[in-house]
């Protein structure tokens, strides 16, 4: 049984052998046995051709074509061809090699530009039948007579020839006189020198002929292969190279093989044509008022001839098509394996089926098989790209895995030299696209936008149709992938640049322009601080009416500030900006996705001096964090008209004073800690988490679970309260992690997929399905995506502004379930910090049995508990004290001051 599959030997391309002469390492190996049958059938008319017996000329224009796109193995392909039929001994390439005399390939290209193409094609002929005849010349053997008779005649014969083809070569342009008939006159005209020169002109095609047929007797061959390689880079040259194969290389005995992309192949013809009808002429054609009607004419008519001119010259049935790897394994069920040595002496060759290559190359980048979807993407696009770009793709990973260290830098930064060429073509920011940057989500902005790809490919997946640019957004999404190992903050730099403005302008796009004015005013294209741009692009939220048109805002008739600097004061003030409308009205607005932008500018700021080590209270860190809280909590107007002169009124929106609310929040044990020094302990050791961990994430990750809070918080009723307007916007970003996060795992059962619903509810049961899912999972490591989960889901800024019981249930059901009562080291940081002791972590097994609840007993206990249900007559009293005494026991943190601050704000009316 025949051995249908692939092995291509990766060290033989990497040291440049890339002439394969087994069999089983050629990918298009179906097709090179088609092209050898093709030549076996040619022989068979050759063999039978003898020209000017009783004055018969054949005359034949059959060229097999060898199509592919650029990099697919055309050169290879044709190589391995001339290779198998002069020394393998397989069929039919053992019987082509008896008779047919193969000529080194030719690349038209290489012509000078005053060079007649005819005369060159001939040379390389030329050159094998004249050194031929020079060996017989000087040859010498026992039969020298008999020998030197038999040859002698052949010589004669092949002079003969050549001499009459000679004599026909001026007619060409560019030989002899600049215009055949340049001397002629009157009183010359029936000379016989020129009338000599007009009879050879018609004789040039069967002088070639004669002449083919004298050399081949000469090198005792039937047929002449000739292989012309890439005729269609050169444009200008390739019609000319098939007129001259259709005037004069139309011998059965010369087999004429032409490579390149048949796309080009037919642009050059009709540009041929198109030629014939002068510019003069097509204005005339054009000056009526059904111009575009005639033109589409006059194209139909060059289409037609285009057609015509291909079917004749290249038949259908000697075109070869080289198809691409995808559709070698998809489609013709050949496996492809690769083979390659990590060993410097080339020892230990590893031999792996390509498709499990792929999955190990995209792991370095986090591009998992688990979500088979997003990963086909990425590989049936990779296996579809020429084999050039295939192979230097495997390269970049094969230098990946001999370096120690930083794999996944070295496998980044060789596939985006890989697809350099690309972002060169289509951003004129490449340099920063290329390299390294704390605004690298700005850059990828900028791409999309400038290729009309923001509402398709904000994700910055593969899906689109343009070839050359999934390449870029591969490259850009690897690189991204990357730099956030080492800057986390830029998981909120997309989430604002990229994330939100895509869902904005989604909603409030008109035309282009607006488009461009959006990202010129919100300044997105600059390292100006997320909050800024955050308050800018919220200008930009509202109609002209000034109403906030947008979900994540929320307005007021009042703003809520404080007089001391405390921590409730700058909490409730970071949600808080102002707009002035274009009549010059101030609307004041929480939005929360300023919590996110503070998170991001936060992160970025501990970066700045992580060089150093510090403590988890240091004073410059303090300091950093409190000039930062600081600048961001300040409450700053933002005005949509830039024109002031045109705004005749300004109404200043009024006020409510924090320390004027009538509060009895609970502060037990806060008389330990300074609120303020315990929230920056905790944000510190939060932050730090993220490169000691290595969090990373690819792009089209953080962009599905932007989309899927943006759309979840889009459905919030309108009547809700501010308070829990906020509180639910973090859950429904938590829903988000959870549900995305088992889609990215492949997994989605018992997830609940609802946007619509109460999102306390939905949020707390894919939680609990969160955690179980622990308990069927063969392997103890955990995956990025639950790195990031559990990183924003213990974020000690997010449970500020939370159900204060919420935020505990999100902690006693993570510790209580019986299944999950070993607790990781990742997790046990996470959790710390909302705990005042955290050594009962350790101590869970003083709790009897009878206080261990299922998962439908927690969500029971969660939907009783928290005030989400009116009616609790229906609570039970001894599940009550049990809940009551866990919330006891686990002593954790009261974070529920601002919750219950903005509770008591709404209460006074402020709500629009």
């Amino acid at each position: 049984m025949e051995n249908k599959n692939i092995c291509i030997d990766l060290n033989k391309v990497i040291k440049g052998d890339v002439i394969y002469y087994p069999i089983n390492e050629l990918i298009h190996r179906e097709q090179i046995m088609r092209v050898g049958n093709i030549l076996l059938g040619r022989m068979k008319e050759a063999e039978e051709y003898a020209p000017g017996r009783n004055g018969e000329f054949k005359h034949q224009t059959d060229i097999i074509s060898v199509f592919a796109r650029r990099g697919a193995g055309k050169t290879t392909f044709v190589q391995s061809l001339i290779k198998l039929i002069q020394y393998s001994n397989e069929e039919p390439f053992s019987t082509l090699g008896k008779d047919l005399y193969c000529l080194e390939l030719l690349d038209p290209n290489n012509t000078e530009k005053k060079e007649n193409l005819t005369i060159r094609l001939i040379a390389q002929i030329h050159h094998v039948f004249q050194k031929a005849a020079d060996n017989i010349r000087h040859q010498q053997s026992e039969n020298y007579e008999r020998v030197y008779n038999d040859r002698e005649r052949l010589i004669e014969n092949f002079d003969r020839a050549t001499q009459e083809l000679y004599k026909t070569l001026p007619v060409l342009d560019g030989i002899g006189d600049p215009c055949l008939y340049s001397n002629w006159d009157d009183s010359v005209y029936l000379s016989d020198r020129f009338m000599e020169l007009t009879i050879n002109a018609s004789k040039l095609e069967k002088c070639f002929h004669l002449y083919l047929d004298a050399g081949l007797r000469l090198i005792q061959k039937k047929a002449l292969l000739f292989v012309l390689d890439d005729c269609d880079i050169k444009i200008n040259n390739t019609f000319q190279i098939l007129e001259i194969i259709r005037l004069y290389f139309t011998s059965p005995q010369i087999i004429v093989i032409m490579t390149g992309d048949a796309s080009l192949y037919g642009m050059a013809i009709r540009k041929h044509f198109w030629q014939y009808f002068e510019k003069e002429f097509l204005d005339k054609e054009m000056a009526f008022s059904y111009k575009e009607h005639k033109f589409k004419e006059y194209q139909k008519m060059v289409n037609r001839l285009e057609a015509q001119y291909f079917q004749k010259m290249i038949r259908a049935e000697y075109r070869i098509f080289l198809n691409n790897l995808y559709d070698k394994i998809q489609y013709d069920n050949q496996p492809v394996y690769i083979k390659y040595t990590i060993d410097s002496n080339g020892e230990g060759s590893i031999v792996k089926e390509i498709k499990e290559l792929y999955n190990e190359a995209f792991n370095l980048v986090g591009i998992s098989r688990k979500n088979y979807k997003i990963f086909s993407e990425f590989m049936n696009h990779m296996l579809a790209q020429p084999f050039r770009n295939q192979i230097r793709f495997f390269i970049a990973y094969y230098h990946a895995l001999n370096t120690k260290e930083n794999q996944t830098s070295t496998f980044v930064r060789g596939v985006l030299k890989i697809f350099e060429v690309y972002i060169n073509q289509y951003s004129g920011d490449s340099k920063y696209l290329m390299g390294h940057s704390p605004v690298y989500p700005a850059w990828m902005l900028k791409f999309l936008v400038e290729n009309n790809l923001l509402f398709t490919s904000a994700s910055f997946l593969p899906e689109i149709e343009d070839d050359s640019l999934k390449n870029i957004i591969i490259a850009l999404c690897f690189s991204f992938y990357e730099q956030i190992k080492h800057n986390s903050f830029m998981i909120f730099d997309y989430w604002i640049r990229i994330s939100l403005t895509h869902q904005w302008l989604s909603e409030i796009k008109n035309n282009k322009e607006n488009i461009n004015d959006f990202i010129t005013q919100s300044c997105l294209y600059t390292d100006c601080g997320l909050s800024k741009i955050l308050g800018n692009m919220s200008v930009l939220a509202m109609n002209k009416n000034g109403t906030v048109i947008l979900p994540g805002l929320f307005e007021t008739k009042k703003s809520l500030v404080g007089k001391s600097n405390n921590l409730n004061k700058l909490l409730i003030q970071l949600l808080q900006l102002q707009i002035q409308t274009d009549n010059g009205k101030v609307l004041n607005i929480f939005s929360v996705y300023r919590i996110f932008a503070f998170l991001g500018e936060l992160i970025r700021s501990a970066n700045d001096v992580k060089n150093e080590e510090f403590r988890s209270i240091d004073r410059p860190l303090l300091e950093s964090h409190w000039d930062l809280l600081n600048k961001n909590s300040q409450i700053r107007l933002y005005i949509r008209n830039q024109n002031k002169e045109e705004i005749t009124e300004i109404h200043n929106i009024e006020y409510i004073w924090l320390e004027d609310l009538n509060t009895n929040v609970n502060r037990k044990n806060e008389n330990v800690f300074n609120p303020l020094s315990l929230f920056y302990k905790h944000i510190f050791e939060w932050e730090s988490m993220s490169n000691t961990y290595g969090i990373a994430i690819q792009p089209y990750w953080i962009d599905h679970i932007f989309t899927r809070f943006y759309h979840t918080i889009n459905h919030f009723p309108s009547k809700i309260q501010l308070n829990d307007y906020i509180s639910n916007s973090i859950l429904a970003f938590w829903n988000a992690l959870i549900v995305e996060g088992f889609y990215a795992n492949n997994n989605s059962y018992r997830i609940l997929n609802d946007q619509n619903g109460d999102i306390s509810e939905i949020f707390f049961k894919n939680y609990l399905s969160y955690l179980l899912r622990y308990k069927n999972e063969k392997t103890s490591s955990i995956m990025e995506q639950d790195l990031l989960l559990q990183w924003l889901l213990y974020c000690p800024l997010l449970h500020k502004y939370i159900n204060p019981l919420i935020s505990k249930f999100i902690i006693i059901a993570r510790l209580h379930l019986k299944e999950l009562r070993r607790i990781n080291n990742v997790e046990r940081r996470f959790i710390e910090l909302l705990m005042y002791n955290a050594s009962e972590l350790t101590n869970t097994n003083i709790l009897r049995d009878e206080y261990f609840f299922s998962r439908n007993n927690l969500i029971e206990l969660y939907k009783k508990k928290t005030p989400m249900t009116p009616n609790k007559a229906e609570n039970s009293n001894d599940k009550e004290k049990i809940l009551d005494f866990l919330l006891e026991y686990y002593e954790l943190r009261d974070n529920g001051e601002v919750y219950e601050l903005l509770n008591i704000f709404n209460a006074r009316g402020v709500k629009i």
